[in-house]
């Protein structure tokens, strides 16, 4: 406890400078700092309470993850996310830093890089799995995912915004992170979202002619209405199964149509 305000007098002082070095010495030397940093803000907070090591630190982060592939390398780019994501599970954040790391989330997910895209990934998971709301934590598996749905109209857009770009990296991701991605939407899908959003979103990908992975979304669908079924919606899915088969008939070819069957 007696060097942690030295320690974060240099860090604070120096990872500005030393983070616009491409040297590979430099590299991890704030490799260094940022682990240091991180540790800091998780398990001493009450220490660096009332300074501005957090808001700089926090600052400088997102500046560097903000910056393109040539000032930030993959490795310092990935430590952010990774010790953002630690902060979020030990709640040592406020409100408006969790909603400033969602939306950086969001954005860079969007990039064409499947490596910073899927650390993006994670980073967003973990903010909507941590939040603060009381959705996020529940004593019986059974209702985790009523509580973690949002209520407010507007949030619920947003979810929803968040999840079609996850849709997008499966249909323009390379195949092993399409892969990734198809692999926790269903969980994801169910813990967040009522049942009737959930089968019109998936169905829809599904059908689309656009989705260059009908395998990954098959397997999507069919763990999104196993869950389903899980939950007690048995009779929902079957009505809009039902409603939906004209739609599969009509796809082409025929052969895609009889597949999609």
């Amino acid at each position: 406890q007696v060097f942690v305000p030295m320690v974060t007098d240099y860090i604070a002082t120096n990872i500005k400078a030393i983070s616009n070095s491409s040297s590979s010495a430099c590299q991890k030397h704030v490799l260094v700092m940022l682990s240091v940093g991180f540790y800091i803000m998780e398990y001493y907070s009450d220490l660096t309470a009332g300074s501005d090591f957090t808001r700089v630190i926090l600052q400088q982060c997102v500046t560097m993850v903000l910056m393109s592939d040539e000032s930030t390398s993959w490795l310092v780019y990935h430590a952010i996310m990774v010790g953002f994501e630690r902060l979020l599970v030990a709640h040592a954040l406020g409100s408006q830093e969790r909603d400033m790391l969602k939306k950086l989330s969001v954005d860079r997910l969007c990039l064409p890089s499947p490596m910073h895209a899927l650390s993006a990934l994670g980073l967003l998971l973990t903010s909507m799995y941590t939040a603060e709301d009381g959705r996020g934590v529940s004593s019986d598996d059974d209702d985790i995912h009523q509580q973690m749905q949002p209520q407010d109209p507007e949030e619920i857009l947003l979810a929803m915004e968040r999840v079609s770009i996850m849709f997008d990296r499966i249909r323009k991701g390379y195949p092993p992170e399409a892969k990734a991605v198809a692999f926790i939407l269903p969980p994801f899908l169910n813990d967040f979202f009522p049942p009737q959003d959930i089968m019109n979103k998936v169905i829809g990908e599904f059908l689309s002619n656009q989705q260059p992975h009908p395998q990954l979304m098959a397997t999507v669908v069919f763990k999104v209405f196993g869950n389903l079924h899980r939950n007690g919606q048995t009779q929902s899915v079957r009505d809009w199964v039902m409603l939906s088969l004209s739609n599969f008939t009509q796809r082409t070819p025929v052969a895609m149509a009889i597949w999609s069957l």
